[in-house]
């Protein structure tokens, strides 16, 4: 009886704790991909570190989830956004080549181009916009640390969300400075932010 009840007791430790690990697993992954949009630095810093480390995973997690859609596209493009522009015109080859599809182009060259083909059928055009970004990137991926890179709005963010009512288009400029193993640039960029139920997205960088 005794030894029942010990195995009893085992297994439901076991599980116990198996369950306990499962939950602060997923904790862990969902602070380390939360934290990337927690504020407008935030977001820009990791969009930087990721575009280096060609993560293409965080990338699309800092670009606003509005540019898969295509008449928020059109708008953010009517405000002057690069990013929307170029997943636009993305966009629009597909629409052609979906009436002329390709014939000569290599096994791998199709292979790319059916992929991308599917993600923008899917509605998945920040994919298929950073699958272009970063196969079209001269560098290999580095390994830039966070800690590596300082960005800081030129401007406090309360100044820049007063003079434009619309959170979907925040025009900001921020100063990014960034340690590449000793090699130190800075330089000042004008991003677009959009704050989206407490979450912030990136909705234009000039890559």
């Amino acid at each position: 009886m005794k030894k029942i009840l010990k195995n009893v007791l085992l297994c439901i430790l076991c599980v116990s704790i198996g369950i306990f690990i499962g939950t602060y697993s997923k904790r862990l992954i969902k602070n380390k991909f939360s934290k990337a949009n927690s504020s407008s630095q935030s977001v820009v810093a990791h969009f930087v570190q990721a575009t280096y480390n060609k993560d293409k995973s965080t990338m699309i997690k800092c670009l606003s989830p509005d540019l898969n859609n295509v008449d928020k596209l059109k708008k953010f493009k009517e405000k002057g956004s690069k990013t929307a522009s170029d997943i636009l015109a993305i966009y629009e080859h597909h629409l052609y080549y979906k009436k002329n599809p390709p014939k000569e182009l290599s096994e791998d060259d199709m292979d790319a181009h059916n992929s991308s083909m599917k993600k923008i059928e899917k509605g998945d055009l920040v994919e298929a916009y950073v699958d272009f970004t970063l196969n079209n990137m001269d560098t290999k991926g580095k390994d830039i640390k966070e800690e590596s890179i300082s960005v800081k709005p030129l401007v406090d963010e309360k100044y820049y969300e007063g003079k434009n009512p619309d959170k979907d288009y925040l025009d900001m400029k921020f100063s990014i400075t960034l340690n590449n193993n000793g090699d130190i640039s800075k330089e000042d960029k004008k991003i677009v932010i959009q704050s989206k139920e407490e979450k912030y997205y990136i909705v234009d960088m000039d890559i």
